[in-house]
């Protein structure tokens, strides 16, 4: 469901996203200046210390305390689990949490909400029907969400802070508790320097963990090893093939097609979408992708209920996982995943989100010099895509 504001009312919604987000907060603004109202909306009491902050801005890259004061960031970096990203190109302004989203024309800047500037704005809420139904070629809440991760993984961090958790791992559902946050980004004195032009960092958001758990092996004492020797002669595709059992899908290697020499005749988006689809399906036994157009000449690969509930769909720059559950299933799903965004060889992976897709992008710090025709192509999409619904299958008993 979509709404036009303007006015107070659309004050009154992003106050009202700011100060009723539970379980994620998104905010998009080129453009921050917190007075004491804003920050007593950010410092809701009620809420947990684990709300997931990710703060996106940008403009006036050679300085950029004009676009969001060092004091305002200072506030931010309070938060236990919060992401702050400059997109020095950012013009858009998005405010949303778990259960609405507001597009807006209107900045998180104390004068353009107390001088009554014209403003406008639409809202998207999640109705109970719609509430697992991302995907649509009118959902505008969902584009406007993704499309604000991309910005962020496509820009730089700036600061970047974790809650760090312990797990009864002898419970049946997963129980956490709080400890403390870490920070695991600080640019703060380069930022703010005038020293710009030094190095930032190379890492993007999707390089950091969602949380921290003190229990597991990744935060204990590094042990200094031997530097592994490289196996040329095994083939990846068929060290994933041994990790992974077999069930109700396998890829077709003898009906996997190599079309990269043949003569390319294949111009528009929908064709090239279309040729995928045929090698998807030569490929996966008994599974239908079908070219999907969401918005005019914007084509993507799409199977529905690829395997139990799970839509799988390709778009541009990455494989999109939709799992069908209801939502204590989903939660419950999304708390006992064991999460390695690297897991996956020549992809990396994220899931932000309980309620939102799981998102497979390439990684291109992969060397793809030996997987650049179709057939290796589909050998790597096979072992990223059973992978994941080997885990969904055993976590969801599905």
């Amino acid at each position: 469901m979509s709404t036009f504001l303007t006015g107070k009312a659309l004050e009154s919604e992003i106050d009202d996203i700011i100060w009723e987000a539970k379980e994620t907060l998104l905010i998009v603004s080129p453009f921050i200046k917190l007075d004491e109202h804003f920050k007593k909306l950010f410092s809701n009491p009620k809420r947990f210390d684990f709300l997931k902050i990710l703060v996106i801005f940008g403009k006036n890259e050679n300085k950029v305390s004009k676009s969001l004061s060092k004091q305002d960031f200072e506030f931010f970096k309070q938060f236990s689990n919060i992401s702050i990203i400059h997109a020095p190109k950012l013009h858009a302004k998005y405010y949303a949490n778990e259960k609405k989203g507001v597009i807006t024309s209107i900045n998180l800047y104390d004068y353009s909400f107390t001088n009554e500037n014209i403003e406008f704005g639409v809202l998207t809420e999640h109705s109970k029907s719609d509430i697992f139904n991302f995907r649509g070629s009118n959902n505008i809440e969902n584009d406007a969400f993704n499309s604000c991760m991309e910005i962020a993984n496509e820009n730089s961090p700036v600061f970047i802070k974790r809650p760090v958790f312990t797990s009864n791992k002898f419970l049946v559902t997963l129980n956490k508790t709080y400890v403390k946050s870490e920070v695991l980004l600080d640019e703060t004195q380069r930022f703010y320097s005038f020293s710009l032009k030094k190095k930032t960092t190379t890492k993007k958001l999707s390089d950091f963990p969602e949380e921290i758990d003190l229990n597991s092996t990744d935060y204990k004492r590094p042990v200094r090893g031997h530097k592994p020797e490289i196996k040329k002669d095994i083939k990846p595709e068929i060290q994933r093939e041994a990790k992974t059992e077999p069930h109700k899908f396998k890829f077709n290697y003898n009906k996997a097609k190599d079309s990269s020499t043949e003569i390319n005749s294949i111009r528009t988006e929908e064709d090239l979408v279309r040729n995928l689809c045929d090698r998807l399906n030569k490929s996966f036994i008994n599974k239908k992708f079908k070219p999907f157009e969401r918005r005019r000449d914007d084509w993507f690969a799409k199977c529905d209920n690829f395997y139990n509930g799970v839509d799988i769909c390709f778009e541009k720059k990455r494989i999109t996982f939709k799992f069908n559950l209801k939502k204590d299933e989903l939660l419950l799903l999304y708390n006992n995943w064991p999460y390695d965004m690297y897991e996956f060889d020549g992809f990396k992976y994220y899931w932000n989100d309980p309620y939102r897709e799981l998102l497979v992008y390439r990684d291109d710090n992969f060397d793809w010099s030996d997987n650049n025709t179709d057939r290796n192509k589909d050998k790597k999409y096979y072992e990223v895509i059973s992978g994941i619904i080997e885990k969904y299958r055993k976590l969801s008993n599905k």
